[in-house]
């Protein structure tokens, strides 16, 4: 057991603080937008308060041991950032985390996407295709001005 390594053997406390991280600077300054992140949604309350909220909200439903969502899921988070939808908002539910929220929508497969407003369902895509995940959020996420 531990206990019984001679205390000259044992590991000794040789970390250090970690030093601040450095400044992101012109890759910040070139981000304006409010939400850079795909935040997850963990309760059916918090998923009908969102999609019911009057703005436009993308939804990637994914599992752990899905191999295609874990794929596609840096090309979300990349769109999540995109000046183009700006006026929307991303999310992500963990489908067995959350079962009775992909319940409450009809998820049959993973991963799985949709867009929301006004409690409405704007559009869907079934799979990882990152071109086609594109085109969904370029038709349903685009705030006209």
């Amino acid at each position: 057991s531990y206990d019984d390594i001679n205390a000259k053997d044992r590991p000794t406390a040789r970390y250090r603080k970690a030093p601040p991280p450095k400044p992101l600077g012109k890759l910040l300054a070139r981000e304006s937008k409010a939400n850079m992140t795909v935040t997850p949604i963990t309760t059916l309350d918090e998923f009908n308060e969102l999609i019911n909220s009057g703005k436009i909200i993308c939804i990637d439903f994914w599992a752990t041991w899905c191999g295609p969502c874990r794929m596609i899921s840096p090309i979300f988070e990349k769109l999540s950032e995109s000046e183009d939808f700006a006026g929307a908002e991303f999310y992500k539910v963990d489908v067995d985390e959350a079962s009775d929220v992909s319940a409450e929508v009809g998820i049959k497969a993973m991963p799985t996407f949709m867009v929301f407003k006004d409690g409405e369902k704007l559009g869907e895509l079934v799979g990882a295709d990152d071109e086609e995940l594109e085109n969904l959020l370029k038709t349903h996420a685009v705030v006209e001005e």
